[in-house]
């Protein structure tokens, strides 16, 4: 279900000042057209490190043609890890990543993978822990010239796309 690593191919919040927001979604600016969100599963600053059911946080970014911007450190320690609750936990993370058109993790395990899929998000897999910047930067280098997938999750038609050929 997920993708492997070598298949890669802002408004302000809302949010009234001294409320604590619904979600952590509801801090994050509105994605912009022509760019894709992403979210790194992780355990260690910086890296992709992380199991989607134990990671300690998400990293969220916005990766453009022009810019990698941070949009936020999103903690899961809050969230519960009971065996027995594998399936709620999974909605709680899924929650937590919802807003985002990829998801970049070390592992993944199939259930929750197609629940990340039926949300609309491509998982990718990085079965060696890698620095999130390198992926950032490969993602931001396909984007000049984007799979199909990935046109659709940056929000461009591929008629509006020059560099893909027409079929």
């Amino acid at each position: 279900m997920a993708m492997d690593e070598s298949e890669i191919g802002s408004a302000p919040s809302t949010a009234a000042v001294g409320t604590k927001p619904a979600s952590p979604l509801d801090e994050a600016p509105v994605k912009g057209r022509g760019s894709v969100r992403i979210a790194l599963a992780s355990n260690t600053d910086g890296m992709i490190d992380g199991h989607f059911g134990s990671c300690a946080w998400f990293e969220i970014f916005d990766v453009s043609r022009e810019a990698i911007v941070p949009i936020a450190k999103r903690v899961t320690a809050a969230l519960g890890t009971s065996p027995a609750m594998d399936g709620e936990k999974t909605g709680q993370r899924l929650a937590l990543v919802r807003d985002c058109d990829i998801l970049g993790v070390q592992s993944i395990g199939g259930p929750p993978a197609a629940r990340v899929v039926n949300a609309g998000i491509m998982p990718l897999k990085f079965p060696r822990s890698r620095p999130g910047a390198e992926v950032l930067q490969e993602l931001q280098h396909r984007l000049h010239h984007p799979p199909p997938w990935l046109l659709r999750a940056m929000g461009v038609a591929r008629s509006n796309h020059p560099q893909e050929p027409t079929p």
